[in-house]
């Protein structure tokens, strides 16, 4: 599998827990920032009365993360529909290979104007199409 984009985020201590691991909460901030930058990168031409804006995020802790680490946000697109498409994002530390958390993204194209989903552009469409890959198991 290839991806469509990665990133590398540094685990602070601040978003660690008690017990010296990240936190869960922190995972959706790495995740996050993978997508933000995935969206940078492909759609940078963007126009502001319309967008991409995230509707379901789903997210399986694999193994623990610790302060200092450095983990790789890998994002690759896996469905594109009428309106939506998601994205299959893994946290991976990159000493080792492990695979910390796997998240699926779901995200729908959005007029802030009328504040209702609409289709995805034909041209936004084009461009998700070319990155769909197979999902990964």
């Amino acid at each position: 599998m290839i991806p469509n984009h990665e990133t590398q985020v540094y685990v602070r201590f601040g978003e660690t827990d008690a017990a010296g691991h990240v936190n869960n909460t922190s995972h959706f901030l790495y995740f996050e920032e993978g997508r933000t930058k995935f969206f940078k990168e492909f759609f940078s031409k963007r126009d502001t009365s319309t967008g991409f804006i995230l509707a379901a995020i789903k997210c399986d802790y694999i193994n623990q993360a610790y302060a200092g680490q450095i983990l790789k946000v890998v994002s690759s697109v896996i469905k594109v529909g009428y309106k939506s498409f998601t994205i299959e994002q893994k946290l991976i530390n990159t000493v080792n290979g492990q695979t910390t958390a796997i998240a699926e993204a779901v995200s729908v194209f959005f007029d802030y104007t009328e504040q209702k989903t609409i289709p995805i552009p034909e041209d936004y469409k084009e461009i998700l199409l070319s990155l769909k890959i197979a999902k990964s198991s």
